[in-house]
């Protein structure tokens, strides 16, 4: 019986009703028929003859009977199961999350009651659930969204939820994290002190922290405790800020306060002592006084220099917009013929052959004097550290949709471990004969600026006692077409940059 339908159990009782009621009538009946006779003293056949007829009467009347009441319960019994099986599979497809199915309504005033209030219940679970669905994607698009880690432990410190940005800073999986502790997920000292000081403190804490892996990375962590309502601890909330990129802008500003006011100190440390020297009496020594006379000029003007790369360096550097500079058509052969001209001196002093290469219809739309600038900075640059008799190439040409200025050289090279940082402000491999042969340490990174002003990069190779190659890289973001010529305003050739740029962009700057 137990694993019988409802219907079932309802149809069987019934007809186990009605058999028990018409054996107990049957029964009954036969006795009284029987023994009533014996017990009243009667002693005609009639009587004698008649319990016999009686009772098969009886039984055929209680057949027909039990069929026609068996009738009536299959048919009772179905208007009772089949409504409550209707309910019941609605009841599972509510259960399985089916919350817009309906139940039909039963004749019967009690089931009808019974369905409508499953209808409601429904329908109010449909809209529970989907308000809570709506806040739970709102909350996970928020927390997918934020470039902060976010991380919820609960008291325990198991891991409740990690957002996508706290999956990368970690270095974990958030299906892998949820539920396990801080200890298994991030083997962090100051992260898993942080939980316990914020679990049992009511303000927020906020601490730094280093991970160390294939680079180091800063963050700032701020814990704040999670309490319910009622004032019960839940966990512990956490975001994650990477400070990487800050602490690096940082060291790089402390770096660039602490160089440059070295490199201004001593030229200005020589030109007071040179000076008081002439004032204790060498000036009246002719032969003393020319030559400290030429020490101070030449520091002088090394001060000079230094002043204004970092004025080219401010201005480059405000000139984020690239398309508010100005632009001309510009042949590039001219370009490199006045940057080659600008260090044709200090070249044939350093006996090395500068060869250019590029072809004379090759143009585009540039700042020129910009541009050239950045060629003597890279030839220079280039002559200063090649041997004599060696040769240094500089070449233009079109690669796709960029225009390649490319200077290669036989000089000493550049260690690997330099070429990462070569372009920061007076970074110098060799610091005491850069400074010996005259550089700012500031030429190269004018020439990644100007490169950037004009939306594009600067790249090097380079191998110890085999050369270095520069390639500045430039969009081409529109091109003269040819058989316009006559439409494109024609520049002289100009000796050098001296007459090329505008005031406010002369001078080279030689790392």
């Amino acid at each position: 019986m137990r694993d019988l339908s409802l219907f079932w159990k309802l149809y069987l009782s019934y007809v186990c009703a009605i058999v028990l009621a018409l054996g107990i009538l049957v029964v009954g009946g036969y006795v009284v028929q029987h023994f009533g006779a014996a017990f009243l003293g009667s002693t005609t056949t009639e009587s004698v003859a008649s319990p016999s007829l009686s009772f098969q009467s009886l039984a055929l009347g209680g057949g027909v009977l039990a069929v026609l009441a068996a009738g009536l319960g299959l048919f009772t019994s179905r208007r009772l199961s089949l409504p409550l099986q209707g309910m019941q599979r609605g009841a599972e497809r509510f259960a399985a999350g089916d919350f817009f199915h309906r139940l039909a309504i039963p004749e019967t005033a009690e089931l009808a009651s019974l369905a409508r209030t499953l209808n409601r219940m429904g329908a109010q679970l449909a809209e529970q659930i989907a308000v809570i669905t709506q806040q739970r994607n709102e909350q996970e698009a928020i927390l997918a969204s934020m470039h902060e880690g976010v991380l919820a432990f609960d008291t325990q410190e198991r891991v409740l939820t990690i957002n996508p940005a706290a999956e990368a800073l970690l270095g974990v999986v958030a299906a892998q994290a949820k539920g396990h502790t801080i200890q298994e997920v991030v083997r962090n000292v100051a992260l898993q002190r942080l939980l316990v000081t914020a679990l049992h403190s009511p303000d927020p804490t906020t601490v730094d922290i280093t991970l160390r892996g294939a680079g180091e990375r800063y963050l700032q962590a701020t814990a704040t405790a999670l309490r319910h309502a009622a004032g019960h601890d839940l966990g512990v909330l956490v975001v994650l800020n990477d400070v990487t990129q800050l602490r690096r802008l940082e060291n790089i500003r402390r770096d660039f306060v602490a160089n440059v006011s070295h490199e201004l100190k001593t030229p200005i440390t020589s030109i007071t002592g040179f000076v008081e020297t002439l004032r204790d009496g060498a000036m009246y020594e002719p032969e003393h006084a020319e030559r400290f006379l030429a020490i101070v000029a030449r520091h002088a003007e090394r001060l000079h220099a230094i002043i204004e790369d970092l004025l080219t360096l401010s201005r480059l550097e405000h000139s984020t917009d690239v398309s508010d500079m100005t632009r001309t058509p510009t042949a590039l052969a001219e370009v490199i013929d006045a940057a080659r001209l600008d260090c044709a001196s200090q070249a044939e002093a350093q006996q090395v052959t500068v060869v250019p290469t590029c072809d004379p219809d090759l143009r585009a739309l540039l700042n020129a004097p910009l541009l050239e600038q950045s060629l003597v900075n890279l030839l220079d640059n280039a002559i200063t550290y090649s041997q004599p008799g060696s040769t240094v190439w500089v070449t233009a040409q079109r690669v796709d949709a960029a225009l390649h200025l490319v200077v290669r050289d036989e000089g000493i090279g550049i260690p690997q471990e330099h070429l990462e940082r070569i372009f920061e402000r007076f970074y110098r491999v060799d610091k005491a004969r850069s400074r010996e042969r005259g550089g700012t340490g500031l030429g190269l990174a004018i020439v990644k600026h100007i490169a950037q002003v004009h939306g594009g990069q600067v790249t090097v190779s380079s191998r110890v006692g085999e050369g270095s190659t520069f390639t500045v890289r430039v969009p081409l973001d529109g091109i003269p077409q040819a058989g316009h010529e006559a439409e494109r305003p024609k520049q002289a050739r100009l000796p050098g940059p001296a007459a090329t740029a505008p005031s406010s962009w002369s001078g080279r700057a030689p790392t």
